[in-house]
């Protein structure tokens, strides 16, 4: 069993909720505690309690963290954050999230390095969403860089120079973590917009009866009203079911690196081969493939069934 983190940035795309879920109903991973990352925090972590209620009896911790990048603005959403009141909250969220507890007595940042150091070597670090919560972590101590097992990400993509969500909100927060020298497996674009969410299964939430089921449908409606897509983009499932069965992704180890100026900031720079070692001592392996049949009915199955 993995003993796992997940850092979320849960609220925008529905594809968080989905991971969060996947995460809580399979028996291979210990879900040990959730921290949230970007803008409106602690919105995020009602969100993240609120799904955890339904989805389980006990409880998971989860950890408010950082609301803004390391250096750069805020980053502007393509649709409005702002409830009827005025307030700013993700789109996601809701009436039923606003008497959820939140545990302030411990910051994400400080959840993250506490648990590594009590379990080293055995932590997954699962960031699907801006890196800032763990750059901040690998600044403040050091130490626990070689204590992490592996960090499996969702971000960035090397087939084209694109920016992606996630390395862009924070593109030296991502350089940070990926040149620490962790062992990363960074699950990207390239594979992740492969794993399209099938529209039978979209309609099957409306039509599960299980309790555990009623908030995700909720977040997959309220998802719907403000993106208009006609369908989710499972990206961040895909990292928690690689922990589940590993033959689903197929990796390739590169030099990788962030560009942090001009128009390609936030893309990632990454090359097959500089000869020597250079290659061989590179700490980061890029997903390049997947098998999107098997994923899906994983996903299917452990999250609609």
């Amino acid at each position: 069993m993995e003993k796992i983190i997940i850092d979320t940035d849960i609220g925008d795309d529905i594809d968080d909720a989905f991971a969060v879920a996947l995460a809580i109903l399979s028996p291979e991973i210990k879900l040990l505690g959730i921290t949230t990352v970007f803008r409106c925090s602690e919105s995020r972590t009602k969100i993240a309690n609120r799904l955890i209620s339904e989805l389980r009896n006990g409880t998971i911790p989860v950890y408010t963290g950082v609301d803004y990048p390391l250096i750069q603005p805020v980053p502007t959403l393509p649709y409005d954050w702002n409830n009827k009141e005025g307030k700013l909250v993700p789109c996601q969220y809701g009436p039923e999230c606003e008497d959820m507890d939140v545990d302030r007595s411990t910051h994400a940042v400080q959840f993250i390095i506490d648990t590594v150091r009590k379990y080293p070597g055995e932590i997954i670090l699962v960031p699907i969403g801006p890196l800032t919560n763990l750059a901040i972590a690998f600044r403040m101590a050091p130490d626990i860089i070689t204590k992490v097992k592996k960090i499996v990400a969702m971000g960035g993509m090397y087939t084209e120079q694109t920016d992606e969500w996630n390395i862009s909100c924070d593109p030296e927060a991502a350089q940070i973590v990926l040149s620490s020298g962790a062992s990363i497996y960074l699950v990207g674009l390239d594979v992740t917009l492969k794993c399209v969410m099938p529209l039978k299964e979209v309609s099957e939430f409306n039509k599960i009866k299980r309790k555990d089921s009623n908030f995700l449908s909720v977040l997959l409606k309220r998802w719907f009203d403000s993106r208009q897509s006609p369908y989710p983009v499972l990206h961040d499932p895909l990292t928690i079911a690689f922990l589940i069965d590993p033959s689903l992704v197929g990796f390739e180890k590169r030099i990788v690196n962030v560009c942090l100026e001009g128009k390609a900031r936030g893309c990632l720079l990454t090359i097959a081969s500089m000869g020597g070692k250079d290659l061989e001592n590179s700490n980061v392996m890029i997903a390049t493939k997947v098998n999107i049949k098997k994923f899906l009915t994983l996903f299917v199955n452990r999250v609609l069934k």
